[in-house]
């Protein structure tokens, strides 16, 4: 994808005061909403480039929304104003005491917009909708968006209802940037297969810097979930986190961050966590230790494949299930390729020196077919900051893991010293399948 092809031309329109660029400095600029206050009015059109996902960028166009700047706008301006657009978002205060003629500026601007930019995508945000009583705000909501619908020509709208003060800002803006996202089908026919080669119930992918939902898989278990705004909820509780973080750590909330949060109770496990350089993932898997640690080791070995999904690089390499080949070949091992033993889930037991009556603890994870070696340094790091100490040339520990056969060499120790670190392979026989390499 040419560099043309990955930068969006998205206008930000709507009235004064309608709240542009409050929404557009809480999501991008890490503001908080009782912060947005000390802005001021919008003059003429601000320009601002947001990366997004990495190899996306959204070239913000904040339109002013005042009268004389509309009318700019629609005469001559308008071909500087709307050519080449890829998404138009507007902005409507359902507090205005000027509803028809907001609706009358709104549609000469739709008309515009079809003259030099027909495919762009349309969105509307019924905005400050926290201002309306709460058992009249989804009556309100319909019949305004009906009557914008009804003045959008030929354009397919989308319509939110939205506020700064709840979650329903990020998942407005949410909606908008799936439509811009590269490769966006790759990235979720890579979820769906991670998903269920790991049985999660719910794989959500957020990109790192907004928390802004990219997208989801969600498992028959997963749909039963009652909480229908759960992503948007995520995104305002981890946006309010890092706010917190950076004022405990005296940085800025662009900087504050976090390696993993997990939560494990006795009906489910969650694991939120650094996925690639721009984007965490939240799993919610099974409960027990098992699931939670195969989950969380196949998580870390998905990052390059998905890398190159996301990226669209590699002609598909690392994705789990070629587009040419069937779910049931691929597991009937019908396509030419060799089979391979099945991964087993196997428990590691670590003791210290006298680990007879010292025991430090466990880890599980699934051993892949392909036999892959694990560091334990990597395994303690990242599940319990486990430090596992072993004496070389412990000949008997094999006797202490649940295995049929194992293997043990020293692993390089430059990094590590005086510790003695080593990798472990445990081999074993059983049913039969073709491997998905990115999955393990």
């Amino acid at each position: 994808m040419d560099a043309r092809k990955k930068k969006r031309k998205v206008l930000l329109m709507g009235k004064s005061g309608s709240g542009k660029s409050s929404m557009r400095s809480i999501i991008f600029s890490n503001y908080v909403a009782k912060d947005v206050r000390r802005l001021g009015a919008t003059i003429d059109v601000e320009h601002s480039h947001v990366k997004f996902m990495g190899n996306l960028t959204l070239n913000l166009w904040d339109c002013g929304g005042q009268d004389a700047f509309m009318e700019t706008y629609l005469a001559s301006q308008r071909g500087n104003i709307f050519s080449d657009v890829a998404v138009l978002i507007y902005v409507f205060d359902i507090e205005s005491r000027e509803v028809e003629r907001d609706l009358d500026t709104y549609h000469a601007i739709i008309e515009a917009l079809r003259e030099f930019s027909p495919n762009a995508y349309v969105f509307c945000l019924v905005h400050k909708m926290d201002l309306i009583q709460a058992e009249h705000r989804q009556r309100i909501y319909d019949e305004r968006s009906a009557v914008i619908r009804s003045r959008s020509s030929d354009f397919r709208v989308d319509t939110f209802a939205s506020s700064i003060w709840d979650q329903s800002l990020y998942k407005a803006w949410a909606g908008i940037v799936h439509k811009l996202i590269p490769n966006l089908i790759v990235i979720e026919r890579f979820l769906t297969a991670f998903a269920k080669k790991i049985n999660a119930e719910e794989v959500i992918l957020f990109e790192r810097s907004t928390f802004l939902t990219v997208t989801s898989v969600t498992s028959e278990v997963g749909e039963l979930n009652p909480i229908y705004d759960r992503h948007e909820r995520l995104s305002n509780i981890m946006k309010a986190f890092k706010h917190c973080a950076a004022r405990n750590t005296l940085t800025t909330p662009a900087s504050a961050g976090f390696v993993v949060m997990h939560t494990k109770t006795p009906q489910f496990n969650i694991f939120l966590g650094r996925f690639t350089d721009n984007t965490y993932i939240f799993l919610v898997v099974p409960p027990g230790e098992a699931s939670y640690n195969c989950a969380v080791l196949n998580t870390m070995l998905a990052r390059e494949g998905f890398s190159k999904a996301a990226a669209g690089s590699g002609g598909g390499d690392g994705f789990p299930l070629p587009p040419s080949e069937s779910a049931e070949d691929h597991a009937n091992g019908t396509n030419g390729n060799p089979r391979y033993p099945a991964g087993f889930l196997c428990t590691f037991f670590f003791f210290s020196e006298k680990y007879h009556e010292n025991y430090l603890g466990s880890y599980t994870y699934l051993i892949s077919s392909a036999g892959w070696d694990f560091p334990i340094l990597a395994a303690a790091a990242f599940m319990r900051a486990l430090r596992v100490r072993l004496t070389e040339g412990r000949s008997d520990l094999g006797s202490h893991l649940l295995s049929t056969q194992s293997t043990l060499r020293p692993y390089p120790k430059k990094r590590f010293a005086p510790q003695t670190l080593f990798t472990l392979r445990l081999l074993f026989d059983g049913p039969q399948f073709s491997p998905c390499s990115s999955c393990f």
